[in-house]
């Protein structure tokens, strides 16, 4: 029997590991949809992009027709879950995916001012998405406000260090949404310097705390887990090649 659940990306880790890590940890089934990109001529944008422009107007799942129902705002990635009920839920945003999987399993807090600082730490998480990604991309304000990137980065460390610190998670002994993003985005740092988070001991073991759980182990240690390229071709410094 097929599976109820399908997820689409990109063949990289980008906005989609934290949702697929997830999708792994609670266990459910899912077809895990990727999109490759073709890079023999970088020149050539739309070649660059593969077979996505095409699925992203003709596909029945994503455009509708063939008994489908469309999207509402195409794009990657998409979720796409059948309910119980018959109707399909289909989705696109990834911190809107994220978070409708952590309801479904109880990986939120409860409680209005709880929830106000899941939701914060959420943002700071994305953050640090945008500044490991401006990095790869060599984004002019990155690298204003990191212009030593890996030296300078570790100011945000240390306000998560604080965070975690005395904690399991960064909502205290509670997992959540929040701890998959987190992970992820510290994660891509460590291919930039091994020793990067020798200053900061609660995230260093936040991250093999993280790391060890069953499910995750289990996961990372297969063949469906993918640990490279990070980001897009489009990456002039780091993330699709390993050089920095």
């Amino acid at each position: 029997m097929a599976p109820s659940t399908t997820f689409g990306y990109w063949n990289i880790r980008g906005l989609a590991q934290p949702i697929r890590n997830l999708l792994e940890y609670v266990g459910e089934e899912y077809e895990n949809v990727t999109y490759d990109f073709d890079t023999s001529d970088m020149s050539n944008v739309p070649k660059v992009l593969g077979k996505w422009p095409e699925a992203k107007t003709s596909c029945p799942k994503i455009v509708g027709g063939d008994g489908e129902v469309a999207m509402d705002f195409p794009n990657l990635p998409y979720f796409i879950e059948k309910q119980a009920d018959g109707t399909t839920l289909k989705m696109t945003q990834s911190v809107a995916i994220l978070k409708h999987i952590a309801r479904k399993h109880g990986l939120v807090v409860e409680g209005e001012l709880n929830v106000a600082r899941m939701e914060m730490l959420e943002e700071q998480a994305m953050d640090l998405k945008q500044a490991i990604a401006g990095y790869c991309y060599d984004h002019p304000m990155t690298s204003f406000r990191y212009p030593n990137y890996t030296e300078d980065i570790q100011a945000v460390f240390k306000q998560w260090d604080k965070v975690l610190e005395g904690h399991q998670f960064v909502m205290g002994d509670k997992l959540t949404y929040v701890d998959f993003l987190l992970f992820e985005f510290l994660d891509w740092h460590l291919p930039l310097k091994a020793d990067i988070f020798d200053a900061t001991p609660n995230v260093k073991a936040f991250l093999e705390r993280f790391r060890s759980l069953p499910k995750i182990a289990e996961y990372f240690a297969s063949s469906r887990y993918q640990s490279w390229p990070l980001v897009s071709p489009f990456a002039k410094k780091f993330g699709w090649t390993k050089g920095n």
